[in-house]
């Protein structure tokens, strides 16, 4: 299965419950008995031009919002979990979730720059030249999502607005923490809390609800 789909553009191993977070999906499949016609369903029914066609083109762009869109994580809470294997069904068991995140256009690291450490005085470079190629490729429509304590532990406290605007010139940019909102954040930038990172990344695992999210974060009024 992983072999034969490897071609697709996009591919994500989708729980039950990460289903259940797609428009409708409940509704539009409810008659489906089995589990692995329903996904197939939900998107035949969506095709069809009928009473719901207006909600169907809505339930479509966000969908292909959510698949388009690329975003980059920064934070060492999503880049530990990429190591563990797919919780998407038998197909997917031996799969780490981070050749999965790839498919699904989340992009996360790999842990030769552990976003763990204490210090980044030896990676501080090696991030910086990851988040600069990424953003190079980015779209005005992608996102980049970091956790503020990497911020600090990469920039004095001057420093992290002037880098984060800088960022936000050519991509989305979103902070995360659970302390509430930092006090030096940029008006361009911004915030989601860290539970609802971690819900939407670990949790569910879902693009359309990491989508959802990233769109509903509010930019910061803390200058």
């Amino acid at each position: 299965m992983w072999k034969k789909e490897t071609y697709a553009t996009h591919l994500e191993a989708l729980s039950s419950l990460a289903q259940s977070k797609l428009p409708d999906f409940a509704k539009l499949t409810e008659n489906v008995i089995d589990s692995k016609d329903k996904l197939k369903n939900y998107l035949e029914v969506l095709s069809y031009d009928n009473v719901n066609q207006n909600m169907n083109v809505i339930t479509h762009h966000k969908i292909a919002e959510s698949v388009l869109t690329k975003v980059i994580v920064i934070d060492e809470r999503i880049q530990n979990t990429t190591k563990e294997p797919s919780e998407g069904g038998r197909e997917f068991k031996t799969i780490p979730f981070r050749e999965l995140y790839i498919k699904m256009g989340v992009i996360v690291p790999n842990n030769a720059l552990n976003l763990s450490e204490n210090s980044f005085e030896t990676i501080k470079i090696e991030i910086e030249k990851f988040i600069e190629s990424e953003i190079k490729e980015a779209k005005p429509t992608d996102f980049i999502l970091i956790h503020f304590s990497i911020l600090e532990r990469m920039y004095e406290k001057d420093e992290i607005k002037e880098k984060l605007e800088d960022w936000s010139k050519s991509i989305n940019v979103v902070v995360t923490s659970g302390r509430g909102i930092p006090n030096n954040l940029s008006e361009k930038v911004r915030f989601v809390n860290l539970s609802s990172v971690i819900t939407s990344f670990v949790d569910v695992r879902s693009k359309y609800a990491i989508n959802y999210l990233l769109n509903s974060s509010r930019k910061s009024n803390k200058i």
